[in-house]
């Protein structure tokens, strides 16, 4: 081989090695990168979720409010008319009955 194709051919592994140095060292940046956008990511699903959590959480407690409120207030009736009560459980029974007939 001639010295000219030598000192070439050295060149082109020397390159190669600069070029295998720059992918090692950009992957290694690429991964901390990619680390760092995830955490990002997490952190404000984390944040969504807390948000969108606080939204519903008031909506929620109002509504088992009142169904504490209409609970007492069927109580304090059946407890003032324990006829009315009587009969409504067994309209419902009836109710209930005719339902499940005509299911089957």
């Amino acid at each position: 081989m001639s010295e000219s194709m030598e000192l070439e051919l050295q060149q082109l592994k020397q390159e190669i090695q600069e070029l295998k140095a720059q992918l090692a060292r950009t992957t290694a940046s690429g991964e901390d990168d990619l680390k760092e956008l995830g955490g990002r990511l997490i952190d404000r699903l984390e944040q969504t979720l807390r948000s969108s959590l606080e939204r519903i959480k008031e909506p929620v407690e109002k509504a088992g409010d009142f169904s504490k409120e209409v609970l007492q207030t069927g109580q304090q009736k059946l407890e003032e008319q324990p006829l009315l009560g009587i009969l409504a459980a067994f309209g419902l029974g009836i109710l209930v009955a005719r339902l499940w007939e005509r299911k089957s």
